[in-house]
């Protein structure tokens, strides 16, 4: 699915940058309608958003790839549950 040796145009570099400062964690790629390609995933609080469109499957995955691998051991995909440092007095470990 992520074809990383996909060269993005310009723009949509800049898109990828702005998902990753706008700390999106991506959970995947999904047609809409017809013919836009977006990657979806979660902020916090906010819940599951679109964090970018494309006009075609290859630019999609190939951008989903790039942050999915910037973002590899710091995001929580949706449907996983991660374990974090504890707070004193609660033990090793809890379960977001």
């Amino acid at each position: 699915m992520n074809d990383s040796h996909h060269n993005l145009p310009d723009t949509e570099q800049r898109v990828v940058q702005q998902v990753l400062d706008e700390q999106v964690f991506v959970s995947g790629v999904v047609l809409i309608g017809d013919k836009i390609w977006a990657i979806y995933g979660s902020i916090p609080y906010d819940g599951n958003v679109i964090a970018a469109e494309f006009d075609n499957r290859a630019d999609a995955e190939s951008a989903f790839g790039q942050i999915a691998a910037l973002q590899q051991g710091t995001a929580v995909r949706v449907g996983q549950i991660a374990a974090t440092p504890a707070l004193p007095g609660q033990g090793s470990t809890r379960q977001l």
